[in-house]
């Protein structure tokens, strides 16, 4: 839908993030299948099980926001193009990047495109959210490594 002078860096910054999330989002759910494989063998019990299941609720919050926040993006990405193809009595897929150069930072999603200080901010949130949630994941599974080995 995007002209390539747009499309080829956003839509390969838009797979690897969505691509991200989603890996970031099934370890965050296996760890519950983890948690209660390790209660039905009688590893934990049922008060080690509160405690692990607490960690839980910061990762789906720092997930959400990011995805969120993304979507949201998104939906603003895709309002700029069409507006600018309708005023302009084009296709959509005929509007460069040139012809965005104002607001070409919306297409930064983990790393920066066009200028300004927002091409920069955006991606380094991103990037920062995602270290975040995957060092929760992390410590979530060596709670519940070092809850079973007790």
């Amino acid at each position: 839908m995007l002209h390539p002078s747009i499309g080829i860096t956003y839509t390969a910054q838009k797979k690897r993030f969505r691509r991200l999330i989603s890996l970031w989002f099934s370890a965050a759910g296996v760890y519950w299948l983890a948690m209660y494989g390790a209660e039905l063998l009688g590893a934990i019990n049922i008060e080690e099980m509160q405690v692990l299941r607490t960690g839980q609720t910061v990762i789906y919050f720092v997930l959400l926001t990011l995805w969120g926040m993304e979507y949201l993006r998104e939906a603003r990405r895709l309002a700029l193009v069409i507006t600018t193809a309708n005023e302009r009595r084009t296709a959509p897929d005929e509007i460069q990047a040139s012809e965005l150069s104002t607001h070409l930072h919306w297409f930064s999603i983990l790393r920066p495109v066009g200028t300004g200080l927002g091409a920069k901010i955006v991606p380094a949130l991103n990037i920062l959210g995602l270290a975040i949630s995957l060092g929760l994941i992390a410590a979530q599974y060596g709670r519940l490594v070092s809850a079973i080995m007790k």
